[in-house]
């Protein structure tokens, strides 16, 4: 648009566009324009509305900074407008995501640190407690063998004193990877104390899980490279259906059993299992 100057009546004493000296194209003073005051006015020159924002620069006289035909000069507010609307609107999503994404991943943590051991990855008491609640009234309603193993990491605090507690940890891992190693994905597998692991079995002769633990860790040691001898105690105790325990009375149940392994040496559930066993 052009820049020109305007009388107190409003008529052009100066433009850009020398056509345009000596005609009228608006009054400031009709369009609430005063001294002192900028304001964007709409005035017509005979081509169209137009709109231009007015400045006092002499006494009685105005200075029209710059005009556009007014539907040009709106529609380009609206599209502006629009145009930061759609921005802000896409900004406001692509943040609703990045925080529903945090959140997801805050939830995970939190149930990670609810539900798992930090050290091994396993299970911890709460989940099973949790888990196996739920699965023992399942094999209470479809009379399913279940059972409940206790193993006890032997010699812990003497690793821990002999070889730090570095060791120890390691000793801890490598014990959970044995269990792990002969479980089955539908095996509730836990982490319950310092040293100490809980299996919960379904459809399976607990002492057939109990032989493949002692298996997997005569493997094991046979590996060497270890400074410590990795050896474990296992109790076993059954869940009967038609007198359900809960999941603190089998693991009290077992834990008894597992030091009474303990002091009589390699545990009884060791002993031959029949072919047959699992319950399919």
């Amino acid at each position: 648009g052009e820049t020109f100057v305007l009388d107190s009546r409003g008529g052009v004493v100066a433009s850009s566009d020398p056509k345009l000296i000596g005609t009228r194209l608006a009054d400031p003073a009709a369009n609430e324009v005063r001294a002192g005051h900028r304001g964007v006015q709409q005035f017509g020159d005979g081509s169209g509305l137009k709109v231009a924002s007015f400045v006092p620069v002499a006494e009685g006289g105005w200075g029209a900074l710059s005009e556009q035909n007014s539907d040009e000069f709106f529609k380009a507010i609206r599209t502006s407008s629009t145009i930061l609307r759609l921005v802000l609107l896409a900004l406001l999503a692509i943040t609703a995501i990045a925080l529903g994404l945090l959140n997801i991943k805050r939830q995970e943590a939190m149930r990670d640190a609810a539900l798992f051991d930090p050290l091994t990855g396993l299970y911890n008491r709460r989940a099973l407690h949790t888990l196996g609640a739920y699965e023992l009234k399942r094999a209470t309603r479809s009379n399913t063998p279940t059972a409940l193993l206790y193993a006890d990491l032997d010699d812990l605090k003497g690793i821990n004193d002999t070889h730090g507690h570095a060791t120890g940890d390691a000793a801890i891992c490598e014990a959970a990877q044995v269990m792990s190693a002969v479980c089955r994905s539908t095996d509730i597998i836990s982490r319950v104390g310092g040293d100490e692991f809980c299996v919960l079995v379904t459809g399976m002769d607990p002492r057939l899980l109990v032989r493949r633990v002692h298996d997997e860790l005569e493997r094991v040691r046979a590996l060497g490279g270890r400074k410590y001898d990795l050896s474990l105690t296992v109790g076993v105790a059954r869940f009967d259906p038609a007198h359900p325990q809960s999941i603190q009375d089998l693991m009290d149940e077992a834990d008894r059993s597992m030091y009474l392994d303990k002091r009589g040496g390699r545990p009884k559930a060791v002993e031959a299992v029949p072919a047959d066993s699992i319950v399919r």
